[in-house]
């Protein structure tokens, strides 16, 4: 498989455009997502050993199903996230240093994500 520029750039633009409309998503909903954030994280777990244990059985099916529910669950990840960060947001009280803190903890809590 051969990479080109434009390949690239479809990529990042598609995954791009994907993350504005979770994020959007998760900043506009009216819809409280905190209760899914442990569940979500659970998930999380339980795709990690999936994965490891596909490293030993070398399914291809079982690694379709890790790919398809690992997108799923980072995206409500993702959703979740965001919404809490929104949340942590109101609750500050507008300083310039909590925003800077805050702008870096989000920063870093996406990336995990």
């Amino acid at each position: 498989m051969i990479l080109t520029g434009e390949s690239v750039l479809r990529a990042f633009l598609a995954a791009s455009a994907a993350f504005a409309g979770v994020a959007l998503l998760g900043y506009v909903t009216k819809r409280d997502l905190s209760g899914f954030g442990t569940f979500l994280v659970m998930g999380m777990i339980g795709i990690l050993v999936a994965g490891l244990l596909n490293l030993v059985i070398g399914s291809s099916m079982l690694s379709f199903m890790v790919s398809v529910l690992a997108v799923l669950i980072v995206t409500g990840l993702t959703a979740w996230d965001i919404q809490r960060r929104k949340s942590e947001d109101v609750a500050g009280d507008g300083s310039a240093e909590f925003e800077a803190k805050a702008s870096v903890m989000g920063a870093l809590g996406l990336s995990i994500n």
